[in-house]
């Protein structure tokens, strides 16, 4: 799928998440782990951000990982999910899907907004 952002749509999540980070340390800390899990394991953002928000993740599923390896990986996503605070980042990945998981995972990961519009 195909998704269109802006620049300030990404500045304005790059603003949601520095508020997360400041008001919910530990879980802002946990979605940069699994964003950076998610990386190392060349998995799809978007397959993360589905099984964060309950969506249907079949389509984004890594086949060419062993069980072993999406064990450990749904063995730290339940971990994340079990969270109190776990609404927050399910609400900013579905309000600004239309922006594209993969691009506010970078942001998580520290990207800036405009490297990710292809303007630095």
């Amino acid at each position: 799928m195909i998704s269109l952002s802006s620049l300030q749509d990404l500045q304005n999540i790059k603003t949601r998440i520095e508020q997360f980070k400041k008001e919910i340390p530990d879980l802002y800390n946990r979605m940069v782990h699994l964003t950076s899990l998610t990386r190392q394991l060349q998995f799809r953002y978007s397959y993360l951000a589905c099984l964060l928000t309950n969506e249907d993740a079949t389509e984004h599923y890594p086949n060419f990982a062993s069980e072993s390896v999406m064990n450990l990986f749904h063995q730290e996503v339940s971990k994340m999910k079990m969270s109190d605070d776990i609404h927050v980042v399910s609400e900013l990945l579905q309000s600004h899907k239309h922006c594209g998981y993969d691009k506010i995972c970078l942001l998580f990961l520290g990207i800036s907004p405009e490297h990710l519009k292809g303007l630095q």
